[in-house]
C-alpha cells in the first residue's frame, strides 16, 4: 500500500514539473510578445504563480495525508485501548466473582459453628451475597432451607425455634418472594416460627407435610397449593399434659399454641389428617382447601371466604372449601357464606354456625353432633349423634 503512496506521489510530482516547465512557455506563445526579455518576464510571473498554486495544492495534499494518518493511528490506539479496557474489565470482574464466591464459601461456613450469633451473621452474609450476586440467589435459598430444617438446629419438648431459624426463616420469606423454587419445610421443627412477610409468595406450593407449627404465625401469607398434611398445630397437643385450662387463661395464651393463618390465602391448600384445634382462619381465603379428616376443634373461621368472593376463586370444579370426616367441635363460621359448602360425615358438636349466611345452602349429607350446632333460627336440622 505505501509503495503505490509512493508511485504516486514521483508521478504527481514529474507532471507538476511538467506543468511548471511547459505551460508557462505555451501560454506566452499566445500572446504577441516582440522581445524576447518580455517573453522571459511574462513566462517567469506564469511560472511564479503556477509555483505558488502547485505549493498550495502540495500543502493541502501534505496537510491531508498527515490527518489521514493520524486518524489511523487515533483509531489504532482508540483500539488498543478499548481492548486494554476490556481485558481489565474482565480481570476485574474474575477477581470480583472469585472473591464473592470465598465469601459465600466463608458465609457458608459459618452457618456451622457453634454460636447463634455467629450463625445469624453467616445467615445474613448469605443473603447479602445473594443481593448482589443473582446467581447465589438459588443457593442461598436452599442454604436457608436446609439450615431451617437441620435436626441439630431443631428445639424441643414445644420450646420456640431458636433466633438463628427465624432468621433463617425471615431471609427466605426475602430471597424467594418471587416464588422462585417451591419451598420443602417437610417434618421441619418450626414452634412459633414467623412467617409473616407482606407481599411475598416464597410459600407458595411449600411443603410443610408433618413439621411441628405450634404456635407458628402464617397470616396475611399466601399459601396457594401448600400441604399441611399430617403437619402438628394443635393447641391440645402444644398444651400437653396440662390441657384442659380454664377459659380465661386458654383465651391469653392461645396465640402461643395455635396457629394463626389470619388474611391468608390458603387456595387449594391441603390439611387433610390434621389435628388443628384452635387455629385462627379469620378473614382467609379457603377456596378449594381440602380439610379430610381434619379436626379444627375451636377453630376460629369467622369472615372467612370459602370460595367464589372477590379475588378468592379457583378454577375449575371445586371451588369451595371441603369438609369430609372432619371434626368441628365449637369452631366459630361468624359472617362465613356456606352456600355450596360441603360438610359431609362432619362432626359438628356445639358447632357455631348462628351468624354464618346461606346455612341452608350448605351441604350436610352424613354429618352428625353430640352436642347441637348453634344455627340460625331460620334453620333447623336432625343431626344424629357421632359414632363413638
Amino acid at each position: 500500500m505505501s509503495s503505490n503512496y509512493i508511485c504516486l506521489a514521483v508521478v504527481a510530482l514529474v507532471v507538476a514539473l511538467l506543468v511548471w516547465s511547459f505551460v508557462p512557455v505555451l501560454i506566452v506563445r499566445r500572446f504577441d510578445v516582440t522581445t524576447a526579455k518580455d517573453r522571459a518576464d511574462i513566462e517567469d510571473n506564469y511560472r511564479k504563480t503556477l509555483g505558488q498554486a502547485l505549493g498550495a495544492v502540495a500543502l493541502i495534499i501534505t496537510f491531508a495525508w498527515t490527518f489521514y494518518k493520524d486518524r489511523e493511528s487515533i483509531d489504532l490506539s482508540r483500539k488498543q485501548f478499548n481492548a486494554q479496557t476490556e481485558q481489565f474489565t474482565l480481570q476485574q470482574n474474575q477477581a470480583r466473582d472469585q472473591f464473592i464466591n470465598q465469601q459465600f464459601i466463608s458465609a457458608a461456613g459459618l452457618l456451622k459453628e457453634s454460636s447463634v450469633s455467629t450463625r445469624i451473621a453467616g445467615l445474613y452474609a448469605v443473603e447479602q451475597i445473594a443481593g448482589v450476586k443473582k446467581e447465589y440467589l438459588i443457593p442461598a435459598i436452599h442454604a436457608a432451607i436446609g439450615f431451617a430444617k437441620s435436626p441439630a438446629r431443631s428445639g424441643e419438648n414445644g420450646q420456640p425455634i431458636a433466633a438463628d431459624i427465624q432468621s433463617a426463616i425471615a431471609i427466605l420469606a426475602h430471597l424467594n418472594e418471587k416464588h422462585l423454587i417451591d419451598v420443602d419445610l417437610h417434618g421441619a421443627y418450626l414452634v412459633r416460627g414467623d412467617f409473616r412477610r407482606p407481599g411475598s409468595g416464597a410459600f407458595r406450593a411449600s411443603d410443610f407435610q408433618g413439621a411441628i407449627l405450634y404456635g407458628a404465625d402464617m397470616s396475611g401469607l399466601d399459601l396457594t397449593n401448600a400441604r399441611f398434611g399430617g403437619s402438628y398445630m394443635a393447641d391440645s397437643e402444644a398444651w400437653g399434659a396440662e390441657w384442659k385450662p380454664s377459659p380465661e387463661i386458654y383465651e391469653a395464651t392461645r396465640k402461643q399454641f395455635t396457629v394463626s393463618f389470619e388474611d391468608s390465602i390458603l387456595v387449594n391448600a391441603n390439611f387433610d389428617h390434621v389435628n388443628m384445634g384452635g387455629a385462627s382462619l379469620i378473614k382467609s381465603c379457603l377456596a378449594g382447601a381440602s380439610f379430610y379428616s381434619t379436626d379444627l376443634s375451636r377453630a376460629f373461621l369467622q369472615n372467612s371466604d370459602m370460595g367464589g368472593g372477590a379475588g378468592c376463586t379457583l378454577k375449575g370444579n371445586g371451588n369451595k372449601a371441603y369438609f369430609y370426616k372432619a371434626t368441628l367441635v365449637e369452631a366459630s363460621f361468624d359472617g362465613v357464606d356456606l352456600d355450596g359448602v360441603s360438610f359431609v360425615e362432619t362432626n359438628l358438636s356445639r358447632a357455631g354456625f348462628s351468624r354464618a349466611k346461606n346455612v341452608e345452602k350448605a351441604v350436610f349429607t352424613g354429618a352428625c353432633a353430640d352436642e347441637k350446632p348453634e344455627f340460625p333460627a331460620s334453620f333447623d336440622i336432625a343431626l344424629p349423634p357421632c359414632q363413638r
